[in-house]
């Protein structure tokens, strides 16, 4: 590997715990410190790729053997005008600090993802979604206007409402993965809210089709709405949480969005207890978690909370959720249009059952569209498969993988892509129709291939 100046080497991970790559990490102070590590990158003959705090899934924050572009010292919020809920943020802000500036304020973001360390950059990259993905649709809906830094290291304002040529490449930019132009700053359109308390009630449902029900009864009024599916239940039993904002009441503070907790639900230190679960975990004691958690959601009933316990309930509860799963995790998060989206998850599950492959966490959100290309965005329901990362060495696992996509390509609906570790290219581009524009848009953009990353080399990797 040619070192590269100011660079440090290190083995980074995605944050399933399924991948690692050896790469050289350049962490600029600021925007001048960006445009110099990219010349640095091309004067070696290597590729730059941007990272936040490493929340991506698999390999699109990854470069082996060449360089890994760290936003997170790009973190400051230079501009909140809170008239108007328009807040210009660098790269690196986490989706913590907006909450902890925006919500006392009566402002939230809109597509928040369940992880408060996201950051902007990745945020944008990935183009996320959160619980009120059928109300505000993704994070990048909430995207106003970009600042980027280009292939050849020219920074370009790119805006919603620009040009038609700097609006197809704003819409790549939104879920490219950092592929087309590295985001350094953006201009993000906050939602007007109640106040920062969010008043949540867990309704229950006995099957699929009355979940669907719920979803639809209650997404009119609703701030946000989550599903939990038992996967290891026939019918696919589980919960719906559906909350709303509320202000603080007289004299009641607001509680600041958590900091990464050191211990598991709160109570026992995150060192020790991870490897001793780990040894225990499986299939049967998830089963009988869900056992648990249903029968303990039937009893729930409405609570009052703060935004950081509701929004990232994983990350409160379990800061290392991917430290638990032997040989860590994999994900397929399916999502499929309304007309189909009851028959297509009942088949999905019955796929995963049939298998031996019952998702081990499984959750469920109701989306609206949007016009980005690579977006994972429809009218429709999601479902998360998330198994442990050594199922996928079984023999049968990639013909599972093949008919679950093959379920989802009839259904016409998506894999989320950035999530994926195990779709092909030929799959890619048949779930994906505009990923054969973005392929293109990036090749004239990028000829040399100076954003490149470890996802990237998978999905141009002939078939």
């Amino acid at each position: 590997m040619t070192p590269v100046p100011g660079a440090v080497g290190q083995v980074l991970r995605g944050w399933a715990r399924r991948h690692a790559a050896g790469c050289q990490v350049i962490t600029p102070a600021d925007t001048d410190e960006a445009v110099r590590a990219l010349s640095a990158c091309a004067g070696q003959g290597l590729s730059l790729v941007p990272r936040g705090h490493g929340c991506s899934y698999t390999g699109t924050a990854l470069n082996a053997g060449n360089v890994v572009l760290d936003t997170r010292r790009l973190n400051r919020v230079t501009a909140f005008d809170v008239e108007t809920g328009i807040l210009t943020a660098e790269a690196g802000v986490s989706m913590a600090a907006i909450l902890d500036l925006a919500l006392p304020r009566g402002w939230m973001l809109g597509g928040v993802p369940g992880g408060p360390w996201i950051t902007v950059g990745g945020a944008i990259g990935n183009n996320v979604h959160g619980k009120d993905s059928y109300l505000v649709g993704t994070f990048g809906r909430s995207v106003v206007a970009l600042t980027v830094m280009a292939p050849d290291g020219g920074l370009h304002r790119l805006r919603r409402d620009g040009s038609a040529e700097q609006r197809q490449w704003f819409d790549f930019v939104i879920g490219g993965m950092g592929l087309v132009g590295v985001v350094l700053e953006a201009d993000i359109q906050l939602r007007r809210v109640a106040g920062p308390v969010v008043a949540a009630t867990t309704l229950v449902f006995r099957d699929l089709a009355e979940m669907v029900d719920l979803m639809e009864r209650h997404k009119t009024s609703a701030d946000m709405m989550l599903g939990w599916v038992d996967a290891f239940s026939p019918d696919g039993r589980g919960s719906l949480e559906v909350s709303t904002f509320s202000p603080v009441k007289p004299g009641d503070r607001t509680p600041p969005i958590m900091g990464r907790p050191e211990r598991l639900f709160g109570l026992l230190p995150t060192g020790p207890t991870y490897p001793l679960l780990r040894s225990v975990i499986s299939a049967r004691v998830m089963a009988l978690h869900n056992v648990y958690k249903f029968r303990s959601d039937s009893r729930r009933g409405s609570v009052h909370t703060d935004m950081g316990a509701h929004a990232f309930p994983l990350a409160f509860h379990v800061p290392d959720v991917a430290g638990l799963f032997p040989g860590g995790f994999v994900e397929a998060q399916i999502l499929l249009p309304l007309a189909r989206a009851l028959e297509g998850h009942r088949a999905v599950l019955a796929l995963c059952r049939s298998h031996g492959f019952e998702s081990w966490l499984c959750s469920s959100k109701l989306f609206r569209g949007d016009d980005y290309p690579l977006s994972y965005s429809m009218e429709g329901i999601s479902l998360c498969i998330c198994l442990p990362g050594r199922l996928a060495k079984r023999g049968d696992f990639r013909a599972f993988y093949d008919r679950l996509v093959d379920l989802t390509a009839e259904a016409g609906g998506l894999i989320n892509l950035t999530k994926d570790e195990f779709l092909t290219t030929p799959q890619a581009h048949r779930l994906y129709p505009g990923l054969k524009a973005f392929l293109d848009f990036k090749r004239r953009m990028d000829p040399e291939t100076r954003f490149d990353s470890d996802f990237h080399r998978r999905l141009t990797r002939p078939a």
